[in-house]
């Protein structure tokens, strides 16, 4: 038998990630509470207005970044596992929450929506109209809770959506503008009347729902392909009083869009909700040029 050899790892890089459906989820413990149950009101949020993303994970850095009333805590993933665990094992007898297993916990009340950045080193904090980014480094190392950098929206709405693209990032307000931005520098309008937003796996494309349309938007931010969606496959589409918008957008794979439609009644109430799933019929959306207006 030859003997083993050390592998050289110098010149190993990255292969192709392909899609998988080989997958095994094990709940490791019970669920424990975000804050004290003594000190914390029943529901934790508020179920008509709940927050779009009060949780970030970091693989990276083994950490669980997380939002709760009065700001948002960081956690290691494994002593949140712990945690767990000894739910499980003591049942009521355990008294743990999330924040007592926190690193950090950052005070900045209303934080609806966490974002961390594609090399995870930064983490975006959504409130109101206003952004603060604060190095994920900083506050699981150093304990420091003080923004890098932060910008506004202004009067033009609160965030809606919060999406880091390669080297910058894009907001969209409740009120449909959409804004392109970088880190220590303001905010650029891109376009308005926008539904819902969400960019590609490699950060650099951006796909629009606007006007009962998909747009796809270069890395230049110009438009490469424009498709109308098609609300005909709801029973009823025609209906006089209702009305039919696209509530949320995700880009899964290269070729593979997923969006997400509300059917609202004269009342402004949802009835119902259809998902549609459209396919570039190649191996990406990237080079579509396309208009079908």
């Amino acid at each position: 038998m030859a003997a083993p050899r050390e592998l050289d790892l110098s010149d190993e890089v990255e292969g192709q990630r392909d899609g998988t459906a080989d997958f095994v989820f094990c709940l490791v413990g019970d669920p424990i509470p975000v804050l004290p149950p003594a000190s914390a009101p029943l529901p934790l949020f508020d179920l008509q207005s709940p927050p779009a993303r009060p949780l970030a994970v970091s693989d990276g850095h083994a950490a669980v970044f997380l939002a709760h009333p009065d700001g948002f805590i960081a956690a290691r993933t494994n002593a949140l596992i712990e945690a767990s665990k000894e739910a499980r094992e003591k049942g009521k007898a355990s008294t743990r929450c999330a924040q007592d297993c926190c690193v950090i916990d950052v005070p900045l009340p209303g934080v609806t929506l966490l974002a961390l950045s594609g090399d995870q080193s930064v983490l975006a904090a959504c409130t109101g109209s206003e952004i603060q980014f604060f190095s994920a480094t900083s506050l699981l190392t150093d304990k420091d809770i003080k923004p890098s950098s932060s910008c506004s929206m202004g009067r033009f709405g609160t965030v809606k959506d919060f999406k880091w693209l390669d080297n910058a990032y894009i907001v969209l307000s409740n009120g449909g503008l959409l804004s392109h931005g970088s880190l220590g520098q303001g905010l650029k309008d891109i376009m308005e009347n926008v539904d819902a937003v969400d960019c590609s796996k490699d950060g650099n494309h951006i796909a629009v729902a606007r006007k009962n349309s998909l747009r796809i938007l270069s890395p230049d931010l110009k438009e490469t392909c424009c498709m109308a969606l098609l609300f005909q496959l709801w029973p009823d589409s025609d209906s006089e009083g209702t009305d039919i918008k696209v509530d949320s957008i995700g880009w899964v794979r290269d070729d593979s869009i997923v969006v997400g439609c509300v059917r609202l009644n004269e009342e402004s109430n949802e009835e119902g909700y259809l998902v549609q799933v459209i396919r570039s019929g190649g191996d990406t959306f990237f080079e579509i040029v396309l208009h079908e207006d």
